[in-house]
């Protein structure tokens, strides 16, 4: 995943950083963060209890249980970096 991750990062960042002036990129990067931050932790926690899943070696903190089916991925298949990136965009450059 963490590769994954590196190419919609890619993706995300050239729609933010495209035609920016020198004065731009600093709000640029800040909806380039609030773009991806929800998103990457989501991708954490589905990662997390994946392995949870598949990895009975894996460690579980005291109460937690090991979950008894994969956690959906439909999120990780449909996502569109570029396109959410560009959404964001326009609805900032009002």
């Amino acid at each position: 995943m963490g590769a994954v991750q590196a190419i919609e990062d890619a993706f995300a960042l050239a729609v933010f950083l495209e035609g920016a002036s020198p004065a731009q990129v600093p709000e640029r990067l800040q909806l380039y963060q609030r773009l991806r931050l929800p998103r990457v932790h989501m991708v954490q926690e589905l990662t997390r209890r994946n392995a949870q899943f598949t990895h009975a070696a894996f460690p579980l903190k005291p109460g937690e249980e090991r979950p008894s089916t994969l956690a959906p991925t439909q999120a990780l298949i449909d996502y569109d970096a570029e396109r959410e990136a560009e959404k964001m965009l326009e609805s900032n450059s009002g």
